[in-house]
């Protein structure tokens, strides 16, 4: 059985004019107890165009997306936006937004442990 775990930020702001912001990281956290990470990716989305990340570089954005943790299962992403270029007289922020999302995908490796709550008795010894 896989399941998915995404996780969003939204509003994220890029650099100023035709620089690129700071980095940005979006992580899943752990994989889900008795699973493992089979797969990642990102979307980043905003003003300009809707984009699929996964380690390439677009015309406005830096992305990659890759297991942070192999033994936890953490996938992240870190990506970076790009500007506008401003232009004179213009009432617009030289800055755009963007939203994005992290993916983890997992699989089942063993059904997780359970705990069973069975009475302790006292024995004495045989005489």
């Amino acid at each position: 059985t896989d399941v998915g775990v995404d996780v969003k930020e939204k509003n994220l702001e890029s650099g100023d004019g035709k620089r690129f912001s700071d980095p940005y990281t979006i992580c899943t956290g752990p994989a889900p107890l008795g699973y493992r990470v089979v797969g990642t990716d990102m979307l980043l989305w905003g003003k300009k165009v809707t984009r699929v990340c996964n380690k390439r570089v677009s015309d406005w954005a830096r992305c990659n997306s890759d297991i942070e943790n192999k033994k936890t299962g953490n996938v992240c992403a870190w990506f970076t936006i790009q500007g506008i270029e401003g232009k004179a007289g213009r009432r617009d922020p030289d800055q755009v937004w963007a939203d994005g999302t992290v993916f983890g995908k997992y699989t089942l490796i063993k059904p997780p442990a359970v705990l069973i709550d069975l009475p302790f008795e006292t024995v004495k010894p045989a005489e």
